[in-house]
């Protein structure tokens, strides 16, 4: 008898009615090591398809093998799918933020530094303009030519990089000196105000240089319907999405705009942070891994708590799906259709 006889005797006889379970310790021996040897083959592959798939990405965008390296170095350290990186602004202005967070405030970052490095890569992925309808999530996203208020005073952005950007006044200078803190009111006329505090690097000559805010405040929203939504969500923070076992939240969906989302959880979450959400509206119209900003979270009840959370980046096609989506809603109620293969997040 060959020794593969002698395996399949044994798992037929250890097995068998009556016999107590009794496989030879180098058959359990064995087994382990074909199990072990799977997972390592299955996670090869896996790293070896992620891989590839970075590599086109960065090839489709034009990156060098030194900005593909400081991409997956960022995303290392702040534990996001370098994928996302690449592709979601909210996800690269959340890694960037972390990686700057110990980098002084200059007028401008030195040839071949962190910053400077930051401001090329951002160039390379589209990232120095942003849609008309994007949810800004820190100064570092401003445009020259954006208009500001600055106490009172009428302003527009004359340059932006990763550590710093100027205002220059279109009229009076208020009297601001270096090292104070100012507010200041960021218009977006097709889309919002925003309120950011920004520490004033330098003042004179009509203008001020000015450190970055990466937490700024939504002031006045535009008008989007708001529709009651009953319907299951499903969320990971940017900093889960690599991990080995992401820490997805699941929650109900509460209401929906051109926005934003709000939901209700049975764990406390606070803002400021970015996720990526998935949620099916009207006739099962399916949404995946949109990025949202969370705002606040706020307890609604007994163990559960009220999110809201803000779109950002959203690209112009999947706006429109929203769009029709709330109006599916503000028409039909409340309640998702339930489409033929179409499934829940």
């Amino acid at each position: 008898m060959n020794q593969a006889d002698e395996f399949f005797k044994s798992v037929r006889d250890a097995f068998a009615p009556g016999a107590g379970l009794h496989v030879p310790p180098g058959w359990l021996a064995a087994f382990g090591g074909i199990l072990v040897l799977a997972w390592a083959i299955a996670r090869f592959a896996r790293r070896h398809r992620e891989a590839r798939t970075l590599q086109g990405l960065a090839r489709d965008r034009g990156l060098s093998a030194d900005d593909l390296d400081l991409v997956v170095r960022l995303a290392k350290r702040s534990h996001a799918a370098p994928a996302h990186v690449l592709t979601r602004v909210a996800v690269f202005d959340h890694v960037t933020a972390e990686a700057l967070a110990n980098e002084a405030p200059a007028r401008a970052p030195a040839t071949g530094s962190l910053p400077w490095q930051l401001r090329q890569l951002r160039r390379t992925l589209g990232f120095d303009v942003i849609p008309a309808h994007h949810w800004l999530l820190t100064t570092r996203e401003l445009l020259d030519g954006d208009e500001l208020d600055v106490g009172g005073a009428r302003a527009r952005v004359t340059g932006v990089n990763e550590l710093s950007f100027t205002a220059r006044f279109e009229d009076h200078e208020p009297a601001i000196g270096p090292r104070e803190g100012v507010v200041i009111t960021v218009i977006r006329p097709d889309e919002a105000r925003y309120r950011a505090r920004c520490r004033v690097l330098e003042a004179g000559g009509g203008e001020l240089l000015l450190a970055h805010d990466e937490s700024l405040e939504r002031v006045q929203l535009r008008d989007s319907v708001r529709v009651r939504v009953n319907g299951d969500v499903a969320f990971t923070p940017v900093r889960q999405i690599a991990a080995r076992s992401p820490a997805v939240v699941r929650g109900a969906m509460h209401d929906v705009s051109a926005g934003g989302l709000s939901i209700d959880v049975s764990t406390g979450i606070t803002g400021p942070s970015v996720a990526l959400c998935t949620f099916t509206l009207a006739e099962g119209e399916r949404f995946e891994n949109i990025a949202a900003k969370v705002l606040d979270g706020k307890p609604s009840g007994r163990d559960r708590f009220r999110v809201r959370l803000a779109f950002t980046g959203l690209p112009d096609a999947e706006l429109s799906r929203i769009v029709r989506a709330v109006a599916w809603h503000e028409r039909h109620g409340p309640d998702v259709a339930k489409k033929a293969g179409g499934a829940g997040p």
